[in-house]
């Protein structure tokens, strides 16, 4: 598979990885920030888990992908 090339003979990115490159990066900051709240509130891995998803969602939503 040939990659496309830009004026400046530079490789183009797509939108379609660009988009999947935001939503790992917003995992990864749902994942963090999960992890440091239920620390801080009581260390339950159910807080952890309900934090993350409302994120990942939120962010989701926010991104139109859903």
């Amino acid at each position: 598979m040939r990659r496309r090339r830009g004026q400046d003979g530079r490789p183009v990115r797509s939108r379609k990885g660009d988009e999947i490159e935001m939503v790992v990066a917003a995992v990864a900051l749902a994942f963090l920030a999960a992890v440091v709240t239920g620390v801080v509130l009581d260390g339950s891995l159910l807080v952890v888990l309900l934090v993350v998803g409302a994120v990942v969602v939120g962010f989701l939503l926010l991104m139109q992908v859903i």
